[in-house]
């Protein structure tokens, strides 16, 4: 393989690893800091969670539950293949999107990615310039 194809294939795993990372910038998990009874009171009124969210449900019983919200009612939090009963809910945790993160981290692997590519761009240049 030439310059040219070593150029390329760098190229194609710096592209690889910056996009894995922006895909793990973009959500955190986030603990509820509340009591049971008001983690359940929120969960019933809407403002807490809603359907789309991620999360991660503890019951009183020592038993988690983590799925995608599909629906809740007065009694239970809904997920595809699982239901919790909102009065046996100990402790909540979501997954938030983090814009910010995600804005950061996407512009500092720019510039990290930049920055590579320039001296990768001086070794190759000096790799022609020596000559075999």
């Amino acid at each position: 393989m030439g310059h040219a194809g070593t150029w390329v294939e760098l190229s194609r795993r710096l592209c690889l690893l910056v996009c894995m990372v922006l895909l793990c910038a973009c959500t955190s998990v986030r603990p509820v800091e509340l009591s049971a009874e008001e983690l359940r009171q929120q969960i019933r009124t809407g403002s807490l969670i809603a359907p789309g969210d991620r999360v991660r449900i503890a019951t009183d019983s020592g038993q988690t539950y983590t799925f995608k919200v599909t629906s809740i009612d007065e009694a239970t939090v809904h997920g595809p293949d699982d239901h919790v009963a909102i009065d046996t809910i100990a402790a909540l945790r979501t997954r938030d999107f983090s814009a910010g993160k995600t804005a950061l981290l996407a512009g500092g692997a720019v510039g990290m990615g930049m920055i590579i590519l320039y001296g990768m761009g001086i070794a190759a240049s000096v790799a022609v310039m020596s000559g075999p």
